[in-house]
């Protein structure tokens, strides 16, 4: 997605970047998270 939404401007579908923006980033964030408290606790 981010080189459509970088390269292509006027090419970009925003339902797609919205219903990727809902659905698909809610879904990384605990993912994301467990990864920063593995770094943490790594480098604490």
């Amino acid at each position: 997605i981010r080189d459509k939404l970088i390269h292509a401007y006027f090419g970009v579908n925003l339902e797609v970047v919205w219903l990727s923006a809902k659905e698909d980033i809610p879904q990384a964030k605990p993912v994301i998270r467990s990864l920063l408290e593995e770094l943490d606790a790594y480098y604490a």
